[in-house]
């Protein structure tokens, strides 16, 4: 699971969850839809097509899906750069609004290959702490009894 959480601008806080094996193959999927977190960590779906191609995976939030995302997030093109052709490492993420003319720009973000289920990512990368507690607790092994204790 790869996650892109923003550092700035709009979209500050938000984290987006997307699955590693969507860049193994090239080639385009009209239909998606990945988590987004919020910086409240409430969670919702954003819709978008993907176009992978060589190093580059461009997530599409407008034409068709506009009108789902409209509200929830920024109508545009996030472009992931990966280091290499085999899409393990991303190197930056690009974003381009739907404005007419709009360039490609870098962007703020954290972008990681997270290696835990979507369920276990619950903070925030950005504080010194991030919320979890360690609890140590004493353990009893009882390996049972022996088998001239037990009943026949």
């Amino acid at each position: 699971m790869f996650g892109v959480y923003w550092k700035s601008g709009p979209s500050k806080g938000y984290c987006d969850l997307l699955p590693n094996w969507w860049f193994d193959e090239e080639g385009e999927k009209a239909a998606l839809t990945h988590d987004t977190r919020t910086p409240s960590k409430a969670r919702f779906a954003a819709r978008c097509s993907l176009k992978v191609e060589g190093n580059v995976a461009d997530f599409n939030y407008g034409g068709a899906h506009a009108a789902y995302n409209e509200g929830r997030l920024l109508i545009g093109i996030m472009r992931l750069i990966f280091t290499d052709g085999s899409r393990t490492q991303i190197g930056r993420v690009e974003w381009r609004s739907d404005e007419q003319g709009a360039g490609f720009e870098e962007v703020d973000t954290i972008a990681a290959d997270l290696q835990v289920p979507i369920e276990m990512i619950a903070f925030d990368p950005t504080d010194i702490e991030d919320g979890r507690r360690r609890i140590e607790r004493m353990i009893t092994v009882r390996q049972g009894q022996p088998a001239s204790a037990m009943p026949s």
